[in-house]
Parts: structure tokens; C-alpha cells; sequence
């Protein structure tokens, strides 16, 4: 990448025959896979995500054994999606906050 002579205000640059952008975008995410901390990222999110699922099959096997309800089933299951679905609007706010922000503005 290279990048013009460095100003306050301005942003580096990449030239045409730099960019990770190309026709297919297979090309793009192998070629973000390249990136030793996204793959580093990329698994351990994989890994996260096979652990929710874990969880939850766990949960409602237990749930299932002790009350022999379905209902009882998916209303601890809903209890416990309600719990991730908050997280997510919380986490949100500062991702928000950056995007309404007047850095974020210029940039764009």
C-alpha cells in the first residue's frame, strides 16, 4: 500500500492495482483470510459459536428431561435468546456512536 505524503486531515491511499476489493467476493474473504489476526478471529468466533450451540442443545435436552414439556422447552430456550438479543443492543451503542460520529463522517 502506498500512501501520499501524510497531511493532518488526510487519509492513506490505495492505488487501483492495490485493491483487496476484485470481481468475486470468494476472492475477498480468502483474501482476508490471509490476515494471521482475522484468522485468528475468525476461529475463535467459530469456536464461540460452536460453544453457544453446544449450550443450547444442552439446555434444552436437560429441560426436556425434567419437565417433560415442550413448552417448557422453548420458553427457556426464548429466555435465553432474549439474554444474547440484548447483548447485541448493547454492544451496539458504540458501534452507533463511532458511525454517527463527525470522524467517521469525513472519512466517508
Amino acid at each position: 500500500m502506498t500512501t501520499k505524503p501524510s497531511d493532518s486531515d488526510e487519509q492513506p491511499t490505495i492505488q487501483e492495482s492495490e485493491s483487496p476489493v476484485s470481481e468475486s467476493g470468494c476472492s475477498v474473504v480468502l483474501g482476508l483470510l490471509k490476515i494471521r489476526d482475522f484468522r485468528y478471529v475468525f476461529i475463535s468466533v467459530g469456536i464461540l459459536v460452536f460453544g453457544f450451540e453446544m449450550r443450547s442443545v444442552a439446555q434444552s435436552w436437560l429441560t426436556l428431561e425434567l419437565t417433560d414439556s415442550q413448552a417448557w422447552r422453548g420458553l427457556v430456550n426464548g429466555v435465553s435468546a432474549l439474554g444474547v438479543i440484548g447483548a447485541l443492543g448493547v454492544g451496539m451503542i458504540p458501534v452507533y456512536l463511532y458511525l454517527t460520529s463527525k470522524k467517521f463522517r469525513a472519512i466517508t
